[in-house]
């Protein structure tokens, strides 16, 4: 048996042959969901309150690209911060509970030997 080796590529290529087919076989089914597509992506048919949510969606978007990779970088060094003091957290009460240990050792020792 031979596999066929498929890179992240192909797998998009895949994906977007995938939903074309998936909208073909739609439009075949029903074609007056075709009509009413153009009708909608036609611009002369826009009122002002879809302008409006294409341009707020544009702004969040432009936004989004300006400021989302500094703050994914910001959260993701936030977490691993986090992520050390905890541990170094958890180490400092393993070694004081260590020290404990040791102590209660010691005063044993010291209570067996008198």
């Amino acid at each position: 048996m031979r596999f066929v080796r498929v890179s992240k590529n192909g797998f998009g290529r895949l994906e977007l042959l995938l939903v074309l087919s998936i909208v073909a076989i739609t439009f075949q089914l029903f074609p007056s969901l075709w009509f009413d597509t153009l009708w909608v992506i036609d611009v002369r048919n826009w009122s002002r309150a879809a302008w409006l949510c294409v341009s707020m969606g544009v702004l969040l978007t432009l936004v989004g690209i300006r400021f989302g990779p500094d703050l994914m970088d910001e959260w993701r060094q936030r977490r691993e911060r986090l992520a050390k003091e905890r541990e170094k957290r958890d180490k400092q009460q393993a070694l004081a509970e260590q020290r404990k240990l040791f102590e209660r050792l010691r005063e044993a020792r010291k209570r067996q030997l008198f």
